[in-house]
């Protein structure tokens, strides 16, 4: 069964770094910074629209074909740019202006002004990456990432260590030889954390969003 496209809309999502200017080492972290975004780019280049640039000082942003690699693109910068804390505002709604596919600064549209005022809500209140639909109450998108991240932040690290190393080789076997310790352990850590019943989450998210967005081939 094809899914009902709703809107030919788009995904604009906007960044930025708590507390940059705390920092300590600017020159250095701006390198990396840049360096990351470079990252991101290449490594989700079929997914991005317009690429990740970096816009006013440490806040970055970009337009996203489709929703699917939305949680995955977060997790990686997430982790690229620890132990800096991010948030992340995600805007979908209409384009107002040329597509430029070479920065995403000059672009204009409620995607992206609704990205810009979820960015400033998550400066603010939880959660740390907020949505809005243009001409939609997505409110429960808001609700239910609340509960994602109160249960990620709640992971002890040694959880948080497992989760690592099964990202990397998506099997509880094989997570568990290259840490030393038993299937069973794995099993208990990823359970414990609530791994799957959050991974379960952001897919209905992704679901939910990508009914609103325009199709590639329609482009």
């Amino acid at each position: 069964m094809k899914t009902l496209r709703l809107h030919s809309f788009y995904l604009a999502i906007i960044g930025d770094i708590v507390r940059s200017r705390d920092i300590p080492d600017r020159k250095a972290f701006q390198q990396q910074f840049h360096r990351v975004m470079d990252q991101v780019n290449r490594r989700f280049q079929s997914d991005i629209l317009s690429p990740f640039t970096v816009t006013l000082g440490d806040e970055f942003q970009a337009l996203l074909t489709r929703a699917d690699s939305l949680f995955t693109i977060q997790q990686f910068l997430r982790k690229h740019l620890a132990p800096q804390q991010l948030v992340f505002g995600v805007g979908i709604g209409e384009i107002e202006t040329d597509i430029n596919r070479e920065t995403s600064i000059g672009m204009d549209g409620p995607c992206f002004r609704l990205a810009r005022e979820q960015v400033e809500a998550a400066k603010t209140k939880p959660p740390r990456m907020r949505f809005a639909v243009q001409g939609v109450d997505s409110e429960v998108c808001n609700t239910l990432m609340r509960h994602i991240e109160r249960l990620e932040d709640r992971r002890t690290p040694r959880q948080r260590e497992i989760i690592q190393v099964y990202q990397e080789v998506r099997h509880q076997q094989k997570a568990a030889a290259r840490m030393g310790i038993s299937q069973a352990a794995v099993s208990q850590a990823l359970e414990s954390a609530g791994y799957f019943l959050l991974e379960e989450s952001r897919m209905a998210l992704t679901k939910f969003i990508g009914q609103f967005l325009r199709p590639i081939a329609a482009m």
